[in-house]
Parts: C-alpha cells; structure tokens; sequence
C-alpha cells in the first residue's frame, strides 16, 4: 500500500476521528446497566469518549489474573499468505500440500485443524465447497491465490450467525466505525473488493445478508453489503492477532493449537491469525499499559494479567500500538488502524515520560536531544534541548526515514 496514500486518507478524515475521540479523560463516566458484563475483576462503564470500557472492580496487584477466555471467531489476518484452513501453517508452491473437499489448501488430510472449531469448520468446508470459491484458484500462482484469504474471518463470523446466534450477537455488538471507514475510500473499497464481492460475487454467496442466512432465491438488496462491511470493520477494530506460542514443526501436539490482534499483533512462526474475544475488546488504550496477555496454543485461550497493581475503578488497559515506537509513528499507527488520536499522558509528553523513545541526537551539535515542541501536534516543529534550534517537520522525518533505512 502506498504509504503517501495513507498520509493524505488521514487528511480527508482527521477532523471527525478528533472528534470521535477528544481526550483520555475519565472523569463522569457512568456504570452500564446490570445485563452487562460484570465479573469479580472488573465492570464495564461508558462516557462518551471511550464508549465502553473496563475498570477495575477491586484492587489487581501485578501479576494477577483478570480474565481468561476463549474466542468468539478465529481466521487469517488481512493480507496473510496462502495458509492451511486448519492449522494456519504458511503454504507455498513448493510445500507438499493437499487439497480439502471444499478445493481449498491444507497441510495435510490428517490435519488436527479439520473440522476443529477454531479451524476448519465442516460447516466452512460445504458452504466453501457449494460456492464458487475454489473454481477459480491459480495454485501455480500463490501471490494472486492469497487475497482470498482476507474473506475467511469475516465469512467465519457471518456462519455464526446460524451456527451460534448468540457468539454472532456478541460480535455485532463490538464497535465497527463504519461511519469513519466509509469516509476511507481506500478503506472502504479495499473491503468492498476483496471481501464483500469476494463472499458475494466470486464465491457466489448471496446468502449473506441482513434478512436470511441461507435465503439464495431473490438477490439481496445493495444495503444489505453492510453487513459485511460492519463484520469487516469490527475484525479492524477489535481482534488480537495471537499464535506467538505456535512452533513450525509439531503444530498440533496433541490437539489443535489456537491463536488470535488489537484490537489488532503481526506473530512470528509462519503463523499470521487473528481473532475476537468476548470481553477482551473492552480494554481501553494506553501507550502504559497496565496489562499482559498471552494465548494458549491448543485452543487461542486467552489471559490477561495485571502488569502493575491496578486500584479500583482505575482503566484496564492495553496498548494498540507497539510500545517501543516513538510517538509520531504510535499515534499514525492508532489514526490509522484504530480510528483516534492518542492523547495519553506518554503522547502528551514529549519526554515520553523519560523514556526519549523519539527523541535524536542533534545532527548539528552532536549533544543535545532533539523533541518535538507539541507531540499532540502532528505538524509541529522539533527542538534541540541544548541549543533551542527549532527544527521543521520535513527536516526531522527525513532523518526518521534515513535511520530506519539503515536498520533494516
């Protein structure tokens, strides 16, 4: 993706992603009714900056265990490569795959991934196999073969819908943003094209609308795409990418290894998943955050711990965005991926509590720190703390730039 073209997206819709999101200020908030989630660990409140979000209900020391909890839906990460449906494991010309009833690619017939809940579906593999999905695959061509891959998840999520209505229920309830990412038409027509036409139109899917799940008689109405849209938009928002734990060899020890990004984590090992979580998505963002997770690689378990002693009524929090970013790329990242600008107290501070992640030795004088006079401000000058020369955006990106380049 053109980066230049993601900068000037960010143009066309800043004003209405600030809008959306103001401050990180908590104060007059109110606790959300008794139907909603509530555990010994924590309780979810609202205002009209977060949304919802979780707090803690007593006091957390570090370490603790505050939730555990299995996905909702699991499937590959947008732009992943060809990979098993069953296992995840990356696929490629050369490896010794087979083919699953539906046409579709697997490690192999005896893969533990096949017909488990978190994998291969039988209910996947016959709407797969009555659909126009495989009848196009170029095998000798996996670079064109893998965005197919983008419409899994999403699919997986909709045949919740009359496989559990209830998990399907929980899901649509999550944040889509759909009024921002149809103001992205990069966005939104990406969507649009490899996954919304996908499901529909290359698969022949036409199934998947508003009304009935499995009504195939009378061609839907264009607003019924939306559907599609809000579950796409939901996956951007609210999954983790899991499956750190998954080793290359020995997928499946003795049963069927899980994985699932927040709100959405790149993994290593091949192994490139995401998935959504029940109450996981409830925590709030901090670049400082008071929370660890980790994923169980039988079943995408997920459990969350208190990093830091967490006191009453204090957020729980995770970061979005990588920590070890400076805050120009952070919040880029969060405007980008997550729809809002980060106004927390490490962003709000051009120290970034003491930590100088983005500062830079002054090129010129070779001893003072050079950090931006407003980080909030994304066009804002730079400074050298030794000497005070400001120093131009443009100036300062070019350096960021030239030092990437030379680590990579």
């Amino acid at each position: 993706m053109n980066k230049n073209h993601r900068k000037k997206r960010h143009s066309k819709c800043s004003k209405s992603r600030s809008q959306s999101v103001t401050s990180e200020r908590f104060d007059n908030d109110s606790n959300c009714g008794q139907n909603e989630l509530s555990t010994s660990t924590f309780y979810i409140k609202t205002s009209k900056v977060m949304g919802r979000y979780m707090v803690a209900s007593r006091d957390l020391t570090a370490g603790s265990i505050i939730l555990t909890e299995l996905p909702l839906a699991v499937g590959p990460c947008n732009g992943s490569k060809v990979q098993c449906l069953g296992c995840y494991q990356t696929l490629d010309e050369t490896y010794l795959y087979t083919k699953c009833n539906c046409g579709w690619p697997v490690c192999s017939t005896t893969c533990p991934g096949i017909g488990h809940a978190f994998g291969h579906t039988e209910e996947e593999c016959a709407v797969l196999k009555d659909s126009r999905s495989s009848q196009t695959f170029d095998y000798k061509d996996f670079d064109n073969f893998k965005e197919n891959y983008n419409a899994i998840a999403p699919l997986r999520c909709l045949l919740l819908k009359a496989m559990d209505s209830k998990k399907y229920e929980k899901i649509l309830s999550m944040e889509n943003h759909n009024e921002i990412r149809r103001n992205i038409p990069e966005l939104w027509n990406l969507n649009q094209t490899t996954v919304v036409d996908k499901i529909r139109k290359d698969w022949g899917l036409v199934e998947f609308s508003e009304d009935e799940i499995h009504s195939v008689c009378v061609e839907p109405e264009p607003n019924h795409e939306d559907e599609i849209h809000s579950v796409c938009g939901i996956l951007e928002v609210n999954c983790f990418e899991v499956g750190h734990n998954i080793s290359i060899r020995g997928l499946y020890p003795s049963a069927f290894l899980g994985i699932l990004e927040v709100n959405c984590f790149e993994v290593g090992h091949n192994i490139s998943i995401r998935g959504l979580y029940p109450s996981a998505f409830l925590m709030s963002h901090d670049c400082v955050p008071n929370t660890n997770h980790s994923d169980e690689e039988n079943n995408f378990k997920l459990t969350v711990r208190a990093s830091t002693d967490i006191h009453t009524n204090q957020p729980i929090t995770l970061s979005y965005a990588y920590t070890l970013q400076g805050t120009l790329r952070r919040r880029e990242h969060l405007l980008e991926n997550k729809f809002f600008e980060c106004r927390c107290k490490r962003c709000s501070d051009p120290a970034e509590l003491g930590t100088y992640t983005s500062a830079l030795i002054c090129p010129k004088c070779n001893i003072g720190l050079v950090l931006s006079l407003n980080p909030l401000d994304n066009d804002s000058s730079w400074s050298c703390n030794n000497k005070y020369q400001r120093i131009d955006l443009p100036e300062m990106q070019h350096w960021f730039s030239s030092i990437i380049k030379s680590i990579r």
